[in-house]
């Protein structure tokens, strides 16, 4: 899964729920485009 997100990288957001809402926003994106995302642990 492609690791930006509104021209941010998401391991550059400081704040950790700030960080895990746009994450996890990502991976609802992609499973509503019928992709299957690979699954890595929540930055």
């Amino acid at each position: 899964m492609n690791s930006s997100s509104c021209g941010y990288r998401i391991e550059q957001i400081e704040h950790p729920l700030t960080r895990q809402v746009t994450y996890l926003d990502k991976l609802i994106d992609e499973l509503a485009k019928g992709r299957k995302p690979r699954l890595t642990e929540i930055p």
